[in-house]
């Protein structure tokens, strides 16, 4: 709680104007909440009209968390989101999953610092008064879309960590790759290193120095003038994996002008991926997570499996 006195210039101004200029860093939407949810205060007494005129001495005193209270800095762009870009697929008291747009970063990078799904997850939970702040459990490429799990407390972030790195979250993806894989399913089985200065990551037969283990279990979906529609499970989750192990079979995936060929009129404008489905498998114990074991959470369909091929998936 934080208490802001009222002078002489704020005679007369209604509780929201002067909510608004004590709380500038705050969206107007979530101040209105504010007082509908009897957050707010004056003189100790609940006030719940915004219209409400205020009067010199009288002291306005707003109930939210520190977070929310404290002007923002560098580490706080979400609370300059007034409306969050967000879809929310699944929700819990623990996990929040959204399904991130193509063309979102999941976290700042570069010169993105404010509009990233990251940041979007957690102005959605500023808004609506959570008492801690979500973060992602895992990432996704720029252009590729789909799932991305969250955790809205610290125990719930260090219980999904552990899940994901014991392989006992399967994720699960939809891609588009050029050709016609053969066979039509199968595992995909590499060593990739990352060249961190090309921002590239190769493909090697054997196992060397710098170089992770990948591994992808694939089947095919559908097959269309030269494209085939591939699910793909990710049984290792290492950077661009998906991507190099199909260019380095000569199966790039369409769109993808980072691993394929230069992009052609007609090409779609980012890389056919999506992550689609993920599934709560857990081996043992879920800790506070127990309710999502055996669990699994989906999209209704991938766009582009309907715009390409004519079927809905999954």
């Amino acid at each position: 709680m934080k208490a802001y006195p009222v002078g002489g210039y704020e005679n007369g101004m209604r509780l929201d104007r002067f909510l608004c200029k004590a709380l500038p860093h705050l969206p107007a939407s979530l101040v209105q909440r504010m007082v509908r949810e009897k957050r707010v205060r004056v003189d100790g007494i609940r006030a719940a009209d915004p219209s409400r005129r205020m009067a010199i001495g009288e002291s306005v005193e707003v109930y939210l968390t520190d977070e929310q209270l404290a002007v923002p800095g560098a580490d706080a762009a979400h609370l300059r989101i007034e409306r969050p870009l967000l879809r929310v697929v699944y929700e819990d008291e623990h996990i929040l999953i959204a399904d991130k747009p193509a063309g979102m970063l999941c976290q700042p990078g570069g010169r993105e610092t404010v509009h990233t799904l990251e940041a979007h997850i957690r102005a959605y939970a500023v808004q609506r008064g959570y008492g801690h702040t979500p973060n992602l459990c895992h990432r996704i490429d720029r252009n590729t879309s789909g799932l991305v799990i969250a955790a809205k407390n610290t125990a719930a972030l260090a219980c999904m960590n552990q899940k994901i790195k014991n392989r006992e979250v399967r994720k699960e993806y939809l891609c588009v790759v050029r050709g016609r894989p053969d066979p039509a399913a199968g595992t995909l089985r590499d060593h990739l290193y990352k060249d961190p200065g090309k921002r590239l990551v190769y493909t090697r037969d054997r196992p060397a120095a710098g170089t992770r283990e990948a591994v992808t279990r694939y089947e095919t979906v559908a097959v269309r003038d030269g494209f085939t529609l591939v699910r793909c499970e990710l049984v290792t989750g290492r950077t661009h994996q998906i991507r190099a192990q199909w260019a380095a079979r000569g199966h790039p995936l369409w769109g993808d002008g980072k691993y394929g060929p230069r992009k052609e009129i007609g090409d779609p404008p980012r890389q056919l991926l999506c992550a689609f489905r993920v599934t709560f498998d857990f081996s043992g114990d879920g800790g506070l997570l127990n309710s999502l074991r055996g669990k699994y959470v989906s999209l209704a369909a991938v766009d582009f499996a309907e715009d390409y091929f004519g079927i809905k998936y999954p």
